[in-house]
This record gives C-alpha cells, structure tokens and sequence, in this order.
C-alpha cells in the first residue's frame, strides 16, 4: 500500500446536447457531445443520466461517477467538477455522470440500489449506446458518491479501478443516537421534503435541509429510515464497507487531513481494512478541501487519478 503528501429497461434518449463545447478549465480546449438518458424507472420517476463523450467510432473506457450530498443534496450536473470530467475526456474516456434517488424520501438501501442498477445499465446498454468499452469500467464518487462507487464495485462483474474522493466508510466517527424527531415536524427546512420520490432537487434549499438534520444529529436517521442504537447490524449489512472482500478492484483513496465534514480517520478505517484483505490501494493525503474543493483546491490530484487508472487498464493512447 502507498501513502502520499437492471433492472432492464427501454432505453430513452432524452437529448444530445453541448456539441463542440468547450472546457470550462483552462487546461485545454476539447470538444464533446452530451447525451441524456433514461437509465431507470420507478413507478412514475425518471432516473437520468448524463454521458460525456468524445465524438469517436472507437469504443471508450468508462468512467462511472456518483456525485455527493449527503445522500439528500446534489445532482448529476453540479455534482461533477468540471475540472475533473475535462481531464477524463482529454484521456478519451466516455465519462457517465447520474442521478439517484435521494433521501430522506428514498432510504439507502434503494439509493444503493440505484447505484447498482446505473452499473449494470451501462454494462448492459453502453456498448451500443455510447461505444463503452465494458471491459474497462471506473467507477468514481465524491463524498456519499463514494459509498455508491463502492457499492458498484461488489458487482460479479467487477470495475477495474475505484476512486474514492473525501468518502465515508463505515461512519464511526457519528454519534448514531438520534436526535429529537419532533423538530421534523416544526422545522422550516425539512418543508422542503416531497411526498413522492425524487432524484433531482433545489440544490440550496436540499443542502440547508442536509445542514439542518447534521446539526440537529438526525442526518443518519433520515437517511437509514430507523433508529440504528436498535439495529445496529442491519446497518452496518447495508454499508458496502462491511462487505468488502479480497477481490475487491484496485482503489485510490484521496482524502484531506483536515477535512471538516468526512473526517480523515474514516479514510485510515478504510485503508487498515483493505490491507488486512490484501486489496491493491492506494491512500493519497492533501491537507485540505471536501470532494469538488478536494479536486479543485489540488490540480495534482487529478493527475494522481489519471495515473492510477491508466496503470489498472493499461489504455492505448491514440
């Protein structure tokens, strides 16, 4: 280890857009196409996901990315930094960026399974949608995005590389009694809360609900849907760090020191239990910045990720 300083559906095209954009970073010019698809349907929600290609008739390694949020906040657009989908379509990969079902409308154990089924949509579906080369598959996440990533990468069908940015592991570091319950009743930002599901929201007034349920210690029991100090293990079932086994995909840790939301002690738990099972990993230290900022606040950072993948899949350049 190194340390450094289906559910089968019809398949909708929504819309091909962004042809011969241009970067929104200053590293490089690049032009792509944008495409939207349907990836998943429950009941009457529409699951979208956002496809970012380079216009090519080769087949494409992928890259999967699940955005943060706490689970409650975020989307497939705002939750992808611009910096790093550049540099992966600069390496001629087809980037997959995707919405899921948030909570606390939707607990973890369906939103996992959204995470699962957008794996299994793209193995099944990329090749002839985007020309996915289903041989080589990354799944990445940033923050909560990070638990989806490796929830994918339990399929039998495994990735070739997991990125894992500012994520949590097995939450240790929560105080899982939960808090008082009434106040979800009388608070002003849990009005925010829909009747049905959904998968894509108001991104501020979602991230002040996030805020509201952390400060108030009711966030996990939001998300979970039930006390955890009562069953703990069938929480501890769910969370994909306590499935993880020696055939694990090889997976690159990047996490601050002093990241104020998920602490850098959740990045050791996991590092310690990828080396009892032997799993190739890498744990990459910055010292500051939480998921988007983590990659943007560190330029090299992005770099790191280039190298750790392109030496799991070993990509031809043209």
């Amino acid at each position: 280890m190194k340390i450094f300083i289906f559910l089968t559906l019809p398949i909708l095209l929504i819309t091909i857009s962004n042809i011969n954009c241009f970067s929104q970073t200053n590293i490089e010019q690049s032009d792509f196409k944008k495409l939207t698809f349907i990836y998943k349907k429950i009941h009457k929600l529409e699951i979208l996901a956002d496809v970012y290609k380079i216009d090519t008739i080769n087949k494409r390694p992928v890259v999967i990315y699940f955005h943060g949020g706490g689970f409650i906040f975020s989307n497939r657009e705002q939750g992808l930094q611009h910096l790093l989908r550049d540099k992966f379509l600069k390496e001629k990969f087809v980037v997959v960026s995707a919405d899921y079902r948030l909570a606390p409308e939707t607990k973890l154990d369906s939103i996992l399974k959204d995470a699962e089924d957008l794996y299994k949509w793209v193995l099944n579906e990329g090749p002839k949608l985007f020309n996915a080369d289903t041989s080589r598959v990354i799944v990445a996440g940033a923050s909560a995005g990070g638990v989806l990533a490796m929830h994918a990468a339990l399929n039998k069908h495994k990735p070739k590389a997991v990125i894992l940015i500012s994520s949590p592991t097995d939450y240790t570091n929560l105080n899982w009694e939960p808090g008082n319950t009434l106040l979800l009743k009388a608070a002003s930002e849990y009005s925010v809360v829909s009747k049905n599901e959904l998968s894509y929201g108001d991104y501020d007034t979602r991230m002040s609900l996030y805020s509201f349920l952390k400060n108030n210690n009711l966030w996990l029991y939001e998300v979970i849907g039930f006390d955890l100090t009562k069953d703990t293990e069938r929480f501890k079932h769910i969370l994909p760090f306590n499935n993880l086994k020696t055939d694990f995909p090889p997976t690159l840790i990047l996490h601050a020191k002093n990241d104020d939301d998920v602490p850098f002690s959740q990045a050791e738990i996991l590092d310690t239990a990828m080396n009892k099972l032997m799993i190739k990993h890498e744990l990459n230290a910055v010292q500051e910045g939480h998921s988007s900022e983590l990659i943007k606040n560190n330029p090299d950072a992005t770099i790191q990720i280039i190298s750790f993948i392109n030496e799991q899949i070993s990509i031809l350049k043209e």
